[in-house]
This record gives C-alpha cells, sequence and structure tokens, in this order.
C-alpha cells in the first residue's frame, strides 16, 4: 500500500495500533478523531505559519499584539517579561483560537491535536536556530553549529 500524502503514513501507524491500546470500539473513535485531526492539518499549517509571520521574534509586544488580533481571551501578567513557558502556551492558544474559528464545530481536543501536529510540521521544516555555547562539565566549550571544541 503506498501512501503519498506525508500525514496519511503516520496516521496509518497510529491507527493500526489504536485496536489493542483502545479495544474495537475505542478504536473506532479514536480512528474517527485522527480522521478530523488529518482534515484540518493544512489549515493548521497555515495558522502555524501565520503566527509565525506576526510573532519573528516573539517579543512580548509581538504576543499581545497576536492575541488582540485573535481575540483570545487571556489575562497577562503586567510589570514583567514573560517567560519562554508562558510564550509558548499563550502563542498555542493564539493558533487553537485561529483554527476554531476556521473550524467552529471541531471539538477542542481534535483542534489542539492539529495545531500541535501543525507546529511540529512546520518546525521540521525550519532551519535550525543558533545555539549558545555549551559548556561541558569538563570546562570544554562546544558550540553545536560550528561542529568544533574549544579548551575554555
Amino acid at each position: 500500500m503506498k501512501l503519498f500524502d506525508p500525514f496519511k503514513r503516520f496516521f496509518y501507524r497510529v491507527s493500526s495500533h489504536l485496536n489493542t491500546a483502545f479495544g474495537p470500539d475505542g478504536a473506532v473513535r479514536a480512528d474517527a478523531a485522527l480522521d478530523q485531526v488529518r482534515e484540518l492539518l493544512p489549515m493548521a499549517l497555515g495558522v502555524v505559519q501565520r503566527i509565525a509571520v506576526l510573532t519573528p521574534t516573539r517579543t512580548d509586544n509581538e504576543i499581545v499584539a497576536l492575541l488582540r488580533e485573535y481575540k483570545v481571551d487571556v489575562s497577562i501578567p503586567r510589570g514583567r517579561k514573560l517567560s519562554d513557558r508562558e510564550r509558548a502556551l499563550l502563542l498555542f492558544a493564539a493558533a487553537s483560537v485561529a483554527l476554531t474559528n476556521l473550524s467552529p464545530n471541531t471539538v477542542g481536543s481534535v483542534i489542539d491535536a492539529a495545531v500541535q501536529l501543525g507546529y511540529t510540521a512546520w518546525k521540521a521544516g525550519q532551519p535550525p536556530r543558533a545555539r549558545a555555547t555549551w559548556v561541558t562539565t569538563d570546562g570544554i566549550e562546544f558550540n553545536p553549529n560550528m561542529a568544533e571544541v574549544q579548551d575554555a
């Protein structure tokens, strides 16, 4: 069986294990949810790409503007910068709201799964971000992007 859709192979493999994990009835329901996620993936990928364009540096101001644009109902702490975890959660919330607006009759768990998978697919196609130099426990500096080792 040849599968040309890049996600069909993934979903085929997952669904082949559902009967073992959930039994026949649960497998049917889980398979139906996975079909919904697969159908939403093109839209989810579009949403993730749009959010990446609107928040290129992921500053607090960019994220606040994005949340206002998508009318995400969250409270944002004032007087301090957002943590990386808070930024990620807020970007995820914005993507979920945007995808819900495009597919309003879809349950939240399917929306969230589509956003997560869309982000993973988008991220896989991006070049790696520059990382800071790592220092090993024996005092050797290593920059994974430079592939060289230097004495500290």
